[in-house]
């Protein structure tokens, strides 16, 4: 009972993050869906809030019932990796994890991963590396590695006229 209780609970705070990420910069950026594969491996989606700032999120499930969710704060710098198509930033960031389970477990992470936004598709590929640690219900550390591939939706800024 608690367990789905948990299970239901983490998947309303990922659909309300989703929610309240695509509010939030309504006027501003591209929203992306996709997958993730790894530590986590279940749906990853990301708003990107300007140029170089964007919030990001997953949300995985174990065979057992457990949910892992995370949601992280990016940085992207578009100037270390040169490319001839499409661009290629390093991103950082800092955000949290929780992790449902016997006992749930919160934490903090670390984030630093490399983009490959395509230039004639509406993809970005990304592999990234997560080092956390958890502070309920007792201090532990570890590392989240993980690839992924979403798909962009474009979302016209506020008082933009679409051409056509």
């Amino acid at each position: 009972m608690c367990k789905r209780w948990i299970e239901a609970f983490s998947l309303v705070i990922f659909a309300a993050a989703c929610f309240a990420v695509v509010s939030f910069g309504e006027e501003k950026g591209e929203f992306g869906v996709g997958v993730i594969l790894g530590a986590p491996t279940g749906i990853s989606a990301k708003f990107w809030i300007d140029k170089c700032n964007a919030i990001d999120e997953a949300i995985s499930w174990k065979d057992n019932g457990d949910i892992h969710f995370h949601l992280d704060y990016l940085w992207h710098d578009f100037d270390r990796f040169k490319v001839n198509k499409g661009f290629l930033p390093l991103y950082y960031g800092i955000g949290t994890r929780f992790n449902s389970g016997k006992k749930a477990k919160l934490g903090l992470r670390g984030v630093i991963g490399v983009a490959y936004l395509f230039s004639d598709i509406p993809f970005e590929a990304f592999f990234e590396a997560a080092p956390f640690v958890q502070l309920t219900p007792a201090t532990d550390a570890g590392l989240d590695v993980a690839i992924g591939i979403r798909y962009l939706i474009y979302r016209q800024k506020a008082g933009e006229k679409s051409e056509g």
